[in-house]
């Protein structure tokens, strides 16, 4: 269920669990995405969880804002 994903990440997130907050969020995004209706709120926090990854480790792997601002709202 993506949705379960989703909270998951965000429960991640309050426990600034960033890593583990990004699985489950890019996780959630996958499933929307393969259903076809990716909300505008999940590309919203998953843009911002990139960020914060990125100002805190370089050693882990994530995707472009830009490539989830693009392909991610079709």
């Amino acid at each position: 269920d993506p949705y379960t994903n989703y909270q998951v990440g965000k429960s991640y997130i309050t426990d600034l669990k960033l890593n583990e907050a990004l699985f489950y969020i890019e996780k959630a995004h996958r499933l929307y995405k393969k259903n076809g209706n990716v909300p505008l709120y999940l590309i919203g926090d998953l843009s911002a969880l990139n960020i914060a990854v990125a100002n805190t480790s370089t050693d882990i792997r994530r995707t472009t804002i830009k490539d989830f601002l693009i392909n991610g709202i079709k």
